[in-house]
């Protein structure tokens, strides 16, 4: 059936059917590869955002730092001339904790199972 069909086509109609398959297939995999990088380029928006969110979270860590040692500095010198970097660590510490909840605000479903202590 399938001989007899192509007998009955014109030496034409093969040579165009011929580059049909090849341009169908050129654009099947034309549409893949933008699918294919679209994902990509929307992962990789993730990973730098979740850079950010981490890169927060080690400054609020430094700040808590500088908090720890204005304290103990202060406590052991007796003096409150020490406590300026517990001062400066504590108004950076909430600066950024409130930059981080802003950061972390376009998750609410991950922000929730991380305020519930569920993991």
């Amino acid at each position: 059936m399938l001989d007899s069909l192509l007998r009955s086509l014109t030496f034409r109609s093969k040579i165009l059917a011929g580059y049909g398959a090849v341009l169908s297939l050129m654009v099947v995999v034309t549409l893949v590869l933008f699918f294919s990088i679209k994902s990509l380029v929307t992962e990789f928006s993730w990973v730098d955002h979740t850079h950010n969110v981490l890169d927060t979270a080690a400054q609020i860590e430094a700040a808590t730092v500088d908090m720890e040692t204005g304290m103990r500095d202060s406590l052991l010198a007796g003096q409150e001339q020490f406590l300026e970097p517990y001062t400066g660590g504590n108004a950076r510490f909430y600066k950024l904790i409130k930059e981080l909840s802003q950061k972390v605000s376009d998750n609410p479903s991950q922000v929730a199972i991380r305020v519930n202590g569920k993991y």
